[in-house]
């Protein structure tokens, strides 16, 4: 039986890809299903590109010019790839912020493949083979990561944390629950159901798969990188910074009102899919504040420009500020619930995404009756 390629072996033949070579068959599949391989390769391949275009500079006018039917087409895809962004001023905030982005990502790349970071990223996979990722940093106490949403045809929630270290070995504790969407518990799915649950230890090998059972869920596959920081950016194509339709993104938000900060969460990321979910931001000395592209019972209507999100409730003014654009709308919906404390070990703040009727069931504005 032939062994399945890991990435670091696979490594090698990424590169040979981004120069047009040709690779055996059983690393040419594990880099066709592999979600990090394929990041590398978009690296690499863009990485060349960019080396092509400063060696050009250097050329001066030694090379003849295009035809200037082509120059006109290539002009116009451009333009074409513009249009599609609603806000006009966007084309140069992503500009800026894609040089940065890719800078970012090739570090990653680099970091992950051949060090022994600091950083843990894992990636865990559930029964409909859907993947998600976040990241822990381990030279900070308690430093939780973890996903609440949909997985298969649950409502479920993860939650790793770092026990201990001894080079690639490492003790991960896991919380885990899961309930099938639809069900009473499963609307009220959140970071307390699990942070009151107890930790199940295992002994894990980064490098290697550990599977881990969810009741009612099935086995989720959890699988580790090291890295050296905790990127800012963390999606599958970290140079793709216009948000999706409907979709809300929030990176390293901090949080105004009337002009003076109140809460900064430096770092953390997280961005919705759908007009039914929302940004879950808690600041202890604020509340907890929902985000969503769809409107919600009790919300007021915010400007999102750019990277700000500007709101007032009760004659006070507020933004949040954050690191990428928010959404392709110039309108978002803000719920402001100042009583919500967070129990346990989310007491110091945290972002997360999920779905609206799981945390907050009150704020869903009814369905309109449809007239047959």
């Amino acid at each position: 039986m032939t062994a399945v390629p890991h990435c670091e072996e696979a490594a090698e033949y990424v590169s040979a890809l981004a120069d047009g070579e040709t690779i055996p068959s059983e690393f040419a599949q594990h880099i066709g299903a592999c979600a990090s391989c394929q990041a590398r390769l978009h690296d690499y391949l863009a990485m060349g590109a960019e080396l092509r275009r400063v060696a050009s500079l250097d050329r001066g006018s030694s090379l003849p010019a295009l035809p200037i039917e082509k120059r006109r087409t290539n002009r116009s895809l451009w333009k074409k790839g513009l249009e599609t962004m609603r806000i006009p001023k966007l084309a140069f905030a992503l500009l800026v912020i894609a040089v940065v982005a890719l800078a970012s990502s090739l570090t990653f790349v680099k970091v992950g493949a051949h060090s022994s970071g600091s950083v843990l990223m894992l990636k865990f996979t559930g029964p409909d083979g859907v993947s998600h990722q976040c990241f822990i940093d381990t030279t900070k106490k308690d430093y939780p990561c973890g996903m609440f949403g949909r997985m298969g045809g649950d409502s479920v929630g993860l939650m790793f944390r770092v026990q201990s270290r001894d080079g690639d070995r490492i003790q991960l504790g896991v919380q885990s629950k899961a309930y099938p969407i639809g069900t009473p518990e499963a609307n009220h799915m959140g970071d307390s159901v699990v942070d009151n649950l107890p930790q199940v230890q295992y002994s894990f090998e980064v490098g290697q798969a550990l599977k881990v059972d969810v009741e009612s869920l099935g086995t989720v596959a959890i699988t580790g990188e090291w890295t050296d920081h905790v990127p800012v950016i963390f999606e599958k194509d970290q140079n793709h910074l216009d948000p999706g339709p409907d979709q809300v993104r929030i990176i390293s938000p901090l949080l105004l009102k009337d002009k003076h900060v109140i809460g900064d969460m430096e770092g953390a990321s997280t961005w919705t899919q759908a007009p039914s979910q929302a940004v879950v931001i808690y600041y202890p000395t604020v509340g907890r504040l929902l985000i969503s592209a769809g409107p919600m019972k009790g919300a007021v209507q915010a400007d999102a420009q750019l990277n700000r999100i500007s709101f007032q409730i009760e004659g006070e003014t507020y933004v949040v500020l954050t690191g990428a654009p928010v959404s392709r709308s110039e309108k978002v919906w803000v719920l402001l619930q100042p009583d919500f404390k967070a129990s346990g070990n989310m007491q110091g703040g945290f972002l997360t995404m999920a779905e609206v009727s799981q945390i907050a069931p009150e704020a869903v504005l009814p369905q309109p009756t449809v007239r047959r």
